[in-house]
């Protein structure tokens, strides 16, 4: 499954290292989503996996950078999510 990172106001988050709450369920349903919708991706040129990047001043305002090797997989990422 691909490589979801959260980042609030500026800090990375880690979902193991947060307090169960309402917070740490709705992070956990994003991953999860987005998990399911772009599945294994892995750029067959590099061999490598891309991730995702949600990140903003809350959880309500989250907005998503797709990094990659290359434009070709972070296409192929981008075609799943749309």
């Amino acid at each position: 499954m691909i490589d979801v990172q959260f980042e609030l106001a500026g800090h990375k988050i880690s979902l193991e290292g947060m307090h169960p709450g309402l917070q740490r369920s709705m992070l956990a349903t994003i991953r999860e989503a987005l998990g399911e919708r772009v599945g294994d991706v892995e750029c067959p040129h590099h061999h490598c996996a891309p991730h995702i990047l949600c990140k903003g001043p809350n959880v309500v305002e989250l907005s998503m950078e797709i990094c990659g090797c290359c434009d070709q997989v972070i296409d192929k990422v981008e075609s799943r999510l749309q």
